[in-house]
């Protein structure tokens, strides 16, 4: 193709990789097994709570729970080298 024609047509890549994804994520969930998918509430425990505020531990389901837990880092600063 020539120089131009990839300038039009280069916005649209992103919306055929999209439409590429959703047929692929439709194709996923039609080909699941319902009856061996659990739904439910997850146990849990409140381990704190204030006015309409509480926290919870989820039990696992199955297995062992993760050694590692994941850290959540809230910052209102952006990182910056300098």
């Amino acid at each position: 193709m020539n120089k131009d024609m990839n300038y039009f047509l280069e916005p649209y890549s992103s919306m055929l990789d999209m439409g590429t994804l959703m047929a692929k994520s439709a194709e996923t969930i039609s080909s699941l097994d319902y009856d061996q998918v659990q739904v439910g509430m997850t146990p849990k425990t409140r381990v704190f709570g204030t006015d309409k505020v509480s926290l919870y531990h989820y039990h696992p389901l199955a297995g062992e729970a993760p050694r590692t837990a994941p850290v959540l880092i809230w910052s209102d600063r952006a990182l910056h080298d300098d």
